[in-house]
């Protein structure tokens, strides 16, 4: 009998569980994945405005941005970056 009493809790747990997942109420494994895919491709990324620049940098303090003149410009993603041409950046990007 208390088998089917663990069973039972266990079935009710997992119909719960599945019943928030499925009316939109995040979940703590839903909320860490969104975290993990905002900290990574979807972090922004800094390049130079100017007429030769080739690279973006993790961070718009990186000193390969030292001598840029044509202002330092924000992209929404590394993938933007790269569809835009530009290569990372070997002094932050190590």
């Amino acid at each position: 009998m208390k088998n089917k009493s663990i069973f039972h809790l266990a079935s009710i747990f997992l119909i719960t569980l599945l019943s928030l997942s499925f009316t939109g109420v995040p979940t703590t494994l839903q909320q860490d994945l969104e975290h993990v895919h905002l900290a990574t491709s979807e972090s922004k990324v800094y390049v130079c405005g100017g007429n030769y620049a080739t690279k973006f940098h993790s961070h718009d303090k990186c000193r390969g941005l030292n001598n840029c003149k044509g202002g330092v410009y924000y992209m929404d993603s590394q993938a933007a970056a790269v569809k835009s041409g530009y290569k990372y950046c070997s002094i932050c990007w190590k």
